[in-house]
């Protein structure tokens, strides 16, 4: 019999708990940097040549090493932005739950893998607003 509840017997009294309310999400894998363009959070980011944080896009092959996580927050050029490298962001809007999406041509998540540029699994929807950031790797489409 599946359950989502536990029962636990503290001196004789009972306490159910729901599991779902004691789900315990891994820290996020993050770096700071300095925005290098206007970002809004959820980009799919890489970082320039000069160090600074940029929203990536599947079609420039010079993206495919460079390509490090998703914004975990948005930034104004030149002020310090949150990638996510690996793990948990929440905040999106009707993700597909178990769906694997990709980075785009405009730096976005799709759920469809790109037949032209590389391609590049971002991670998988955990929820319909929770996103698990793991990067897989890269391959060349074209």
């Amino acid at each position: 019999m599946q359950t989502d509840k536990i029962f636990v017997n503290l001196k004789d009294e009972n306490i159910q708990v729901n599991l779902r309310d004691v789900l315990v999400l891994p820290i996020p894998d993050t770096l700071q940097l300095t925005a290098g363009e206007d970002i809004i959070s959820h980009k799919v980011i890489k970082i320039g040549t000069d160090g600074k944080a940029y929203i990536s896009n599947n079609q420039d092959i010079n993206n495919i090493f460079s390509t490090v996580g998703i914004a975990g927050t948005g930034a104004k050029k030149d002020e310090n932005i949150t990638i996510v490298k690996q793990g948990i962001i929440q905040g999106f809007y009707n993700l597909e739950i178990a769906s694997t999406y990709y980075v785009n041509e405009v730096g976005e998540l799709t759920k469809v893998p790109p037949t032209t540029g590389f391609v590049l699994r971002m991670g998988v929807a955990f929820t319909e607003n929770t996103f698990y950031v793991k990067l897989g790797e890269p391959f060349v489409k074209n």
